[in-house]
């Protein structure tokens, strides 16, 4: 154990950069491990409040593989709300099909576009965050993690005592990053509203085409969108999977078009990003809906355009009831 910012239950200690190989060479025993950013660049490019160290998060492995089966994972897949953070400061490609329903059973293959991101992210995690574990017999392990996981809150973790009234992680540890914070809702609650669908905040307008749905929205003065008879409301067109596709690819960049056109998972992809980005004309700063989406899909500063703050009071409720029902958001 090691030095730790509660020094009543330490940190498992370690200063590991995780990457593939240095799992392929971990025992396969049981452990309780933990993983954390030390360093306050790599926490500004998180858009994470400091200071460090800031922890992430707590897990313990069993079976029969071990420290070495989890830490193979972890140095294999990083943390959908991590990217999240990540990509609301430019440093990834935003992950919007993460939070995308996905009614199919077993393995879900990641499409080309979140792989990129993943992709992105998993480098990122590999130099930046700083693993260690503890392996010893004596220690009961299963009392260890449930102990860390009170005593340091870590970011990811979504079970303990008190974790169910934490905000999403996605909103803990806003700091100077409010701006960020507001983009990541702004989008997020757009792609909530539109792909979700809730009775309150979308209507059919019995009208569709063969490339489109007709629904009616509504909104704030400031772009958030709004339950239907609190906000001005507004037709929208929602297309079908194919054509949000056809749509992404006339406005990617050469370097994603092939993933874009990607067709190879159940779960819909185009019509997530369409979505998060169904916001942008009603914002102050108004944008086209096209325009958002190409300046996305190149991580062009025109593309975080959000409401600069967070909402206040019953507003801020209200979106964060309606996007904890996306997955990789709720505690």
């Amino acid at each position: 154990m090691t030095r730790s910012d509660n020094p009543g239950v330490p940190f498992p200690a370690g200063e590991h950069r995780l990457d593939r190989k240095l799992a392929r060479r971990l025992p396969r025993v049981p452990a309780v491990y933990g993983a954390s950013i030390v360093d306050s660049k790599a926490l500004a490019e998180a858009g994470i409040a400091g200071p460090p160290p800031v922890r992430v998060y707590v897990g313990r492995a069993v079976g029969a593989d071990g420290l070495r089966g989890r830490l193979r994972s972890h140095a294999e897949w990083p943390w959908w709300e991590l990217i999240d953070l990540l990509a609301s400061r430019r440093i990834v490609l935003p992950a919007w099909w993460s939070h995308a329903e996905k009614n199919v059973r077993g393995t879900l293959d990641v499409p080309l576009l979140a792989d990129v991101s993943l992709a992105q992210a998993r480098a990122w995690q590999h130099r930046n965050l700083r693993w260690g574990w503890t392996t010893d017999p004596s220690i009961d392990l299963p009392k260890l993690e449930v102990d860390l996981i009170a005593a340091h809150r870590p970011l990811i973790n979504r079970k303990g005592q008190g974790y169910g009234a934490q905000p999403p992680m996605q909103l803990q540890k806003i700091g100077a990053y409010e701006r960020e914070r507001a983009w990541w809702l702004f989008h997020a609650s757009w792609l909530a509203v539109l792909t979700l669908r809730p009775t309150d905040w979308v209507a059919d307008c019995r009208r569709s085409g063969p490339w489109f749905l007709a629904d009616r929205v509504a909104h704030d003065e400031d772009g958030w969108p709004t339950p239907l008879a609190e906000g001005t409301e507004q037709t929208i067109r929602i297309p079908w999977e194919w054509s949000a596709r056809e749509t992404l690819v006339d406005l990617a960049p050469p370097e994603l078009r092939e993933a874009v056109m990607d067709e190879s998972t159940a779960a819909e992809q185009a019509t997530a990003w369409w979505a998060a980005y169904a916001g942008h004309p009603y914002l102050r700063d108004s944008q086209p809906h096209e325009d958002a989406l190409r300046s996305a899909l190149a991580r062009e500063p025109s593309a975080y355009r959000s409401p600069p703050d967070l909402p206040s009071g019953r507003k801020l409720e209200q979106l964060l009831q309606l996007v904890r029902q996306l997955p990789h958001v709720s505690h």
